[in-house]
């Protein structure tokens, strides 16, 4: 199970997110699923309204982010995706986002919408059985599959 000591249940107020990987999903299996890939190189967040108070307090400080879509009942991932655009919300160090959703409307609404606010930072629609793929052609090798992840 993944391990909850992350960003999970802490007030964002002071908080600067650690690692280079930050994961957005509601699901506990995603993030396990993120513990096999990765391993420990990430930090965890659960729900949208997190991302954007952390976003909107200059509190990302990764490099890529993975959100998902389907994330509960009161913010979806497309919704935060329209707030950060209409507060033109600012990603200075992220390089890469990947939306892993496996729903398709929603991935393809967030990507197009990501592309064109932030025109600079490489957005990637990555179903999970797409990252399932990579890391399985990668030999199952976590610092290969982060390296890819990365850019690196």
């Amino acid at each position: 199970m993944a391990k909850q000591d992350g960003l999970v249940g802490q007030s964002t107020r002071g908080i600067t997110q650690r690692k280079t990987i930050l994961v957005m999903d509601d699901q506990i299996e995603r993030h396990d699923m993120f513990l096999r890939f990765i391993g420990d190189g990430f930090d965890s967040i659960y729900t949208a309204e997190t991302m954007l108070t952390m976003v909107e307090a200059g509190a990302v400080n990764a490099e890529v982010l993975f959100l998902d879509h389907d994330l509960g009942v009161n913010m979806n991932g497309s919704n935060l995706v329209d707030e950060m655009v209409k507060q033109h919300l600012e990603l200075p160090t992220v390089k890469r986002i990947y939306v892993h959703s496996a729903n398709i409307g929603g991935n393809h609404y967030m990507v197009r919408k990501l592309q064109e606010e932030y025109p600079d930072i490489q957005v990637t629609m990555s179903p999970i059985t797409w990252l399932s793929d990579e890391f399985r052609a990668r030999k199952q090798d976590r610092k290969a599959f982060k390296d890819f992840i990365l850019g690196e």
